[in-house]
């Protein structure tokens, strides 16, 4: 069965102009769907007017103490964030590891994004902000 190209389209959020067309540049299947997970991780409840519910709401965790059992809680907002906000992901792994010396957690997930066969795993390093 031959893979599709490009299922999945978004407007990249930095608002680059495309050098040819001079629109702006779309990301594209993974990149796309890793820029969705991203944002709704970064999105607390309340945020967008008219969409309340959705976010990941993962701030406020990340302004306790950082030790294994904010990385539990901020492991279960993460688990409930994509199952809530992502349809077209299906999580396989998700590790947190708490790094006390840089204040903040590394985040390893791993999930299939549909109608695309192979795994795809993202490093993210979640810190708060003031």
């Amino acid at each position: 069965m031959p893979l599709i190209s490009n299922l999945y389209s978004d407007i990249d959020l930095n608002f680059m102009k495309h050098p040819v067309t001079g629109d702006i540049m779309k990301k594209k299947d993974v990149a796309a769907i890793s820029a969705s997970l991203y944002n709704i991780f970064n999105t607390s409840r309340y945020e967008r007017p008219f969409n309340p519910d959705l976010g990941g709401n993962l701030r406020q965790a990340l302004f306790e103490p950082v030790d294994s059992s904010s990385a539990v809680l901020i492991k279960d907002l993460i688990t409930i964030a994509i199952q809530n906000f992502e349809p077209r992901v299906e999580l396989v792994d998700l590790n947190i590891e708490p790094n006390i010396d840089e204040n903040g957690y590394k985040v390893f997930l791993t999930f299939f994004v549909t109608n695309i066969p192979d795994p795809i795993t993202i490093n993210l390093f979640l810190e708060r902000v003031r």
